[in-house]
């Protein structure tokens, strides 16, 4: 979890200097982005639209990953990958309390929340 921790740190200080937006905005836009488009959406465009860097949409889907969101990269025309949620039915399971209540703990432990 210490990996967990420095990886949001990172993202908190770097994040709000880029777009001006709190991390836990910028990755909840990501899982309603991932959960809205059917066929996904590459780091690249992720980046284009929050206005910040790849290696940020990076991080910020590695750390969706780690608490446990059902997203996945796929392989898309041109070899280039697709983020995209493992949805049933066209919506992105939520994967239940335990895990969004560790992650709002989580948010809520950083001294500057």
């Amino acid at each position: 979890m210490d990996e967990t921790r420095q990886t949001y740190d990172r993202q908190h200080r770097n994040g709000l200097r880029m777009s001006g937006q709190h991390p836990l905005e910028r990755q909840w836009i990501i899982i309603k982005t991932l959960s809205a488009r059917r066929y996904g959406v590459t780091v690249r465009e992720l980046a284009d639209d929050l206005g910040v860097s790849q290696k940020t949409i990076r991080r910020d889907l590695k750390l969706l990953d780690e608490l446990g969101f059902p997203i996945k990269p796929r392989e898309g025309a041109h070899g280039r990958n697709h983020w995209v949620a493992d949805s049933t039915n066209g919506t992105l399971p939520l994967p239940g309390w335990r895990c969004l209540s560790r992650a709002c703990m989580y948010c809520m432990s950083c001294s500057d929340f």
